[in-house]
């Protein structure tokens, strides 16, 4: 007995066990909808920067052939589409989908290298194409073997599992201007759970902590970046510090670089979506990205203090900047109004993705204000500071202005700062303890029994007195 399911106007039959990998060949998941709308707006949004070029797209564990089925029925004659699995069951559920949508089909016994330079298909006398773009290519081998032989503009892996598997061989052989969509599904190991896996995959150990998604995307570029060293492609480092010295976290994010993160890229991903009325949740995805690729461009209340950990909440921002009770006052508002928020996606389309500088001398301005210091004032501090002679002398500060607390140090090793007589709480304890008494605190991914805070070790210190039991020493 099988079961029918429709996403994005493709239907395709799948068995009742379809959720269960380990006792199915044709595995459907209805919760990574998502991840297949993605795939399909980044293809529609590069078949558009294409002049006069059909694209060739491979979806390498096609399991049901639902993502080579949607990338067919909605860009049409735009892709040539090329659906693969290595399990025979598999491959026949593939063929049965593409007739129960009406999608023809070919199946190739056997992969044979293209003639052109990139490893692509024949060319005849004229330079157009022999194949019948109608037709989806239906193939049965291992991925790593089609990727080594065949040549490819557009690859989507999307295994079991994981993918760092099969980087090697989508970078060798995907083409120049080429995309490569990756979808790992081991949470286990990349969110902390497990590992010791996530060490033999990625070369990354890793604890849970709060921003364990962060660094799962940061492990998979990382194990990209390792994968690119042997292959004739490297990844480029974000060149922020030269633009923006000292305001790159804030400002830029930490490893934004590329055509993916433009957001003439992502406006047309946007787009796309809308066009092929995709679900809103995407839609609601691309416009958040959206806003956030432009973030030099906004001025909000975190750059107008001196925190910059996300669990920082806007009355403690209140309270240490001197703000209202709304949490901005009246110039920051307008500020915040003015640049917070989607920009225009039409009015991005040909706009450069460089940044202004004078966004940052504008924050920096607030940030004075904020503090009370007018432009007037700071010019006198400035004639202050200088000689009669013409130089500059360093002004002495009181002595009883000078802050007496211990700078906060990187992060805190628990067992090295226990206090004899006192219960010692485990890691993710102390970081409610800290959370509740209005402190940043987190795990840390390098140490299991290290906090990162904004406390200092006074602070801690009081902290576990409070919180923790005492013990009797002797």
């Amino acid at each position: 007995m099988s079961q029918i399911f429709e996403e994005n106007g493709v239907k395709i039959a799948v068995n009742k066990n379809h959720a269960t990998p380990e006792k199915t060949d044709t595995f459907y998941n209805p919760r990574m909808t998502i991840c297949r709308e993605i795939s399909l707006s980044v293809l529609s949004a590069f078949c558009s920067e294409l002049e006069d070029k059909t694209p060739e797209c491979l979806d390498a564990f096609s399991a049901t052939g639902i993502s080579g089925l949607q990338w067919k029925k909605h860009l049409g004659h735009k892709v040539k589409v090329t659906m693969n699995d290595a399990n025979a069951d598999a491959v026949q559920n593939i063929k049965d989908n593409c007739a129960l949508n009406g999608v023809e089909f070919h199946q190739n016994l056997e992969i044979k290298p293209g003639n052109d330079q990139n490893g692509g298909p024949d060319v005849n006398d004229s330079g157009e194409k022999q194949e019948d773009l109608s037709k989806v290519e239906v193939f049965q081998a291992d991925a790593n073997v089609l990727l080594y032989l065949r040549s490819f503009d557009f690859v989507n892996l999307d295994p079991y599992g994981c993918a760092v598997h099969f980087l090697e061989s989508a970078f060798r052989n995907t083409r120049n201007g080429g995309i490569i969509v990756i979808t790992s599904t081991d949470v286990a190991s990349l969110y902390g759970k497990c590992s010791h896996v996530g060490l033999r995959n990625y070369g990354a150990y890793v604890v849970k902590t709060d921003y364990m998604k962060e660094m799962a995307a940061r492990m998979v570029l990382g194990a990209s970046a390792s994968v690119l060293v042997e292959a004739p492609y490297t990844l480029l480092p974000c060149d922020c510090t030269k633009k923006f010295p000292g305001k790159t976290a804030l400002d830029l994010g930490p490893v934004w670089n590329g055509k993916i993160f433009s957001c003439t890229f992502i406006s047309k991903m946007l787009k796309s979506a809308r066009n092929l009325k995709l679900s809103s949740r995407l839609c609601s995805l691309l416009e958040t990205v959206h806003c956030e690729a432009s973030c030099p461009e906004q001025v909000t209340p975190r750059t107008l203090t001196n925190h910059s950990h996300l669990g920082i909440t806007d009355e403690m921002r209140g309270k240490e900047s001197g703000l209202n009770e709304g949490g901005q006052n009246d110039r920051e508002k307008t500020l915040h109004k003015q640049t917070q928020g989607c920009v225009n996606i039409s009015e991005l389309e040909d706009a450069p993705i460089t940044s202004n500088l004078k966004n940052l001398e504008t924050t920096e301005a607030v940030a004075n204000e904020s503090r009370g210091e007018t432009p007037s004032s700071l010019k006198r501090k400035s004639e202050a500071l200088e000689s009669p002679e013409g130089g500059t002398v360093a002004k002495k500060r009181k002595p009883e202005t000078l802050s007496v607390e211990d700078p906060v140090p990187f992060y805190y090793s628990v067992h090295r700062h226990r206090i004899k007589g006192v219960d010692l709480p485990k890691a993710p304890k102390l970081v409610q303890f800290l959370q509740s008494e209005g402190y940043c605190a987190s795990r840390t991914h390098f140490d299991p029994t290290a906090v990162k805070t904004s406390a200092n070790l006074a602070q801690l210190k009081a902290v576990l007195l409070k919180h923790c039991k005492t013990v009797d020493a002797t």
